[in-house]
């Protein structure tokens, strides 16, 4: 599924506006390191989060164009600037199926264009006069690198717990749709409290957006990354903790040598995804992301936005495969 294919003209050409500056960011490197970091940037990927601020810019009475065009290019450049961190830390030689910039350079050059280009995202967002933006987008920041630090001290931890899973992905990746949400709505001039209830629904998209990347690891349908990379780096996701909780002992004493051993043969990567159709795992996560988002929406549509743009997203989020 295909998010610029469902959504209204409108929108669409909001998000159009949105890539083209952020392409404005690419072209000033376009000379500079043999114009790797420009094709990176160019490269612009599915764009959630700026049609997330586009959806609740669009969904009030009121709309400011050009803030709404800086503050999606300046989420989505932040975003990438996560990604090409996380590269880093994850040794990932591809994204978006082309070549890292870890892969093309080395760790300290790639970290280093990473916080270029979190400078890039800063510029942009400071250059919108609304509410403390950049306070936000700062705090943001933060909770971003703390969701990747106990991500890394918790690898190999087969025993980690949901409540734990969902505070690191949380961090990683709700914060993110969260600040997305409220950037939209102050864009819109939306009241305090319309403002918490929609960030409470960009909250969980994130979430659930998250939950279903974890998912698609396992499925291997992705060509946007290598398929299997939590398995094959023991990181514990939602599909391994919950065939954990439906599991008799004998299995789960299994899959804890499997995840402490160092290699993973093909008959144990076999063995694992043969359970995880058995108990309906992906499935169960799924439904558990629609219930998540919808009970938000059904909150979000109690106020006085218009919800009929922002309902493809839920079914967008929830059904996608890549």
């Amino acid at each position: 599924m295909n998010l610029d294919l469902i959504l209204n003209k409108e929108i669409k050409n909001i998000t159009s506006k949105i890539a083209n500056q952020i392409d404005s960011v690419a072209q000033q490197y376009e000379q500079d390191f043999q114009g790797e970091l420009a094709k990176i940037i160019s490269n612009k990927g599915k764009m959630v989060r700026a049609n997330v601020v586009a959806l609740f810019a669009k969904a009030g009475n009121q709309f400011d164009s050009d803030s709404t065009v800086k503050l999606g290019a300046g989420i989505e450049i932040l975003h990438l600037a996560s990604l090409v961190h996380d590269d880093v830390i994850d040794n990932a030689h591809i994204r978006r199926n082309r070549k890292t910039l870890m892969a093309t350079f080395d760790n300290k050059i790639a970290i280093l264009m990473g916080d270029l280009l979190v400078a890039e995202a800063l510029k942009l967002i400071h250059s919108v006069k609304k509410n403390n933006i950049v306070g936000e987008v700062i705090e943001v920041s933060k909770y971003l690198a703390m969701g990747e630090i106990y991500q890394m001290q918790n690898l190999h931890n087969i025993a980690l717990s949901r409540e734990t899973y969902y505070n690191l992905i949380y961090y990683k990746t709700g914060k993110l749709f969260e600040l997305a949400t409220n950037m939209g709505c102050q864009c819109a001039n939306l009241d305090p409290q319309t403002i918490k209830v929609s960030c409470e629904f960009g909250k969980s998209i994130g979430i659930s957006f998250q939950m279903i990347d974890d998912v698609i690891d396992y499925e291997a349908k992705s060509g946007n990354k290598a398929p299997l990379v939590d398995l094959m780096e023991r990181k514990t996701t939602l599909p391994i903790i919950l065939l954990l909780e439906n599991m008799g002992e004998f299995d789960k004493k299994k899959l804890s040598t499997i995840w402490a051993s160092k290699d993973t043969p093909k008959d144990n990567i076999e063995w694992i995804l043969g359970m995880m159709e058995e108990y309906k795992i992906f499935s169960t996560i799924r439904s558990m992301c629609q219930k998540n988002i919808l009970h938000n929406l059904e909150n979000l549509k109690e106020s006085q936005i218009n919800t009929v743009e922002i309902e493809k997203l839920t079914h967008y989020c929830i059904n996608r495969m890549n």
